[in-house]
């Protein structure tokens, strides 16, 4: 349990994943610990540098799968002006108001890409 924690944030993995992961290789390979996180890290460097593996990154990464102007895009797309609402509220809570012009403006520009 101390593994996911100490190494996983820093490497760039999920804790769930790293536990789901640890469980898997006991569980599946000959019952005993297995080098779990190395294991992992390779699958989720796979997938931030190999096209059709990208799901393991979204899968076992801890990065977000959509950046914060995607993810406001889908929200404006989808006719919730409730969820975008609170999504913009949301990311007042931790950056400046700037930013988050940036954040609204390149979604604008997705928009107008479609």
């Amino acid at each position: 349990m101390v593994e996911p924690w100490l190494y996983g944030r820093s490497m760039g993995l999920s804790p769930v994943a790293v536990v789901v992961a640890a469980t898997f290789w006991i569980g599946y390979g000959t019952g005993r610990p297995a080098p779990v996180t190395p294991l992992t890290m390779c699958l989720v460097v796979l997938g931030r540098h190999v096209e059709r593996l990208k799901f393991l990154d979204v899968l076992l990464g801890d990065r977000p799968p959509l950046a914060n102007e995607e993810s406001f895009y889908l929200r404006i797309l989808a006719g919730d002006p409730d969820a975008a609402a609170h999504q913009a509220e949301s990311f007042l809570k931790s950056i400046p108001l700037c930013e988050f012009y940036d954040i609204a403006l390149k979604a604008l520009v997705l928009a107008q890409r479609m």
